[in-house]
């Protein structure tokens, strides 16, 4: 499926993230998320652009309610009739339709788009992209289609607690293997929180806690180089305060896994990953059913 993202200019880092989940999913990005700038045929390239997507997706914020730029597209995809599909996330619009019902929110928008399918999501940005992909694919009978979306379709709230969102915790000498992970997970429908996917100028550690906050899991890669690491002593200590669910994958380089961690079913690491591939999506999976106990 092609996809058209329609978004603010301030609001580029989270599109990044958005398009960056969508296309770990398999779905086609029809432009370069800031890609183009200007130039006297820019008007024709993004209308070029939005009529070859199959689904549009709009990141309602308030930047995108004022900029002159997206109400020219929204009147775009009307007059294509293209399939609609709205992100209003709360981590970007913040304390502000708090009490005011989201439909009149979006009818403030001009045009009135009120009557558009939205999804209201709490998610941290950083999982937004995996967590939509993983939603569309679940409604792919709703969006894998040319025909206009039904006028009063409102889809639910897609919250911390409706899929397992990964935190993956290593120290930096296993970053290859952090990788594979992020990636095997990623294959799986998963939303994964890998830190290697930060933006210079990012605060760090800052969005470190936001991505552990917002985490149900968290898988540890934990090798002699990890025990002697601080930041995974403080990323595992913090989840384990915040009672996540922890997933260790034991190194072969270590015998046993600390005190703190003792006791908690563990992974053995194989040299050839896809080897644990079903029991640690199993773990996630079992873990999950029991999710109310670590509320």
């Amino acid at each position: 499926m092609r996809i058209f993202l329609s978004y603010a200019i301030q609001d580029a880092e989270t599109a990044s993230f958005v398009a960056s989940g969508l296309a770990n999913n398999g779905y086609i990005l029809n432009q370069n998320i800031g890609g183009i700038l200007g130039g006297p045929n820019w008007q024709k390239d993004v209308e070029k652009e939005i009529s070859l997507a199959d689904l549009i997706i709009i990141m309602a914020t308030h930047s995108y309610k004022s900029s002159p730029v997206a109400r020219w597209q929204i009147e775009l995809f009307i007059n294509q009739a293209k399939p609609l599909f709205i992100v209003v996330a709360s981590k970007i619009v913040n304390d502000s339709i708090i009490g005011l019902d989201i439909e009149t929110w979006l009818n403030s928008f001009e045009p009135p788009l009120g009557s558009t399918p939205y999804l209201y999501s709490t998610l941290d940005i950083h999982f937004l992209g995996e967590a939509i992909a993983n939603y569309l694919e679940s409604f792919s009978e709703i969006f894998g289609t040319h025909q206009a979306l039904k006028i009063d379709q409102k889809l639910p709230t897609l919250s911390s607690h409706t899929l397992s969102r990964i935190f993956v915790a290593y120290s930096r000498k296993q970053l290859p293997l952090a990788k594979q992970i992020y990636e095997v997970l990623i294959k799986n429908g998963k939303a994964v929180f890998y830190d290697q996917k930060l933006k210079a100028g990012s605060v760090w550690r800052q969005t470190i806690q936001k991505a552990l906050d917002d985490a149900t899991h968290v898988v540890v890669i934990w090798t002699t180089d990890a025990s002697q690491s601080d930041e995974v002593e403080r990323e595992v200590s913090y989840a384990l305060a915040k009672r996540k669910v922890i997933i260790p994958i034991l190194g072969r380089d270590i015998p046993e896994l600390p005190y703190h961690l003792h006791g908690l079913h563990y992974l053995a690491l194989e040299e050839d990953l896809n080897k644990i591939e079903k029991q640690l999506l199993k773990a996630i999976a079992d873990s999950a059913t029991d999710e109310d106990i670590w509320q």
